[in-house]
């Protein structure tokens, strides 16, 4: 992550984590248990086939936005890295909601089994983005 950038950071404050999410259909919940931090570089790859997006990451799942009309299996890999880690993440993911857009597609994403050291990665680099806004507040 570059010095003096703010990410974008999604948390849920309480009294939003007791309302249903604007963005889900009526009667849904939102089921997110950690913040959300955007990504500019995403890849998907479906069926073999792959496209840049963008979205956003959780702990336990992401959100794909791209133009990709090959978007239509359920399954993606996803890979992307994480601030100034070298190391790229690659972790499968089960579509859980595809909806279209002005862009293309977002796919709403749930990990696959990911690795405890995967997670661990990406739960040190959320809540590094979070102490990072907390002090620019």
């Amino acid at each position: 992550m570059e010095v003096g950038t703010e990410p974008t950071v999604f948390a849920l404050s309480q009294e939003a984590q007791r309302q249903p999410s604007s963005h889900l259909r009526p009667g849904e919940d939102d089921r997110r248990e950690s913040p959300r931090v955007a990504l500019d570089r995403i890849i998907a790859t479906f069926q073999g086939a792959s496209a840049m997006g963008r979205g956003d990451l959780s702990v336990g799942g992401a959100l794909w936005e791209g133009a990709a009309a090959h978007a239509t299996c359920d399954q993606v890999e996803l890979t992307f890295q994480l601030g100034g880690d070298p190391e790229p993440l690659r972790l499968r993911a089960q579509v859980v909601r595809r909806r279209e857009t002005a862009a293309g597609v977002a796919l709403h994403l749930r990990f696959l089994d990911p690795p405890f050291e995967a997670e661990r990665r990406i739960a040190r680099y959320l809540d590094q983005c979070l102490e990072q806004v907390a002090r620019w507040r």
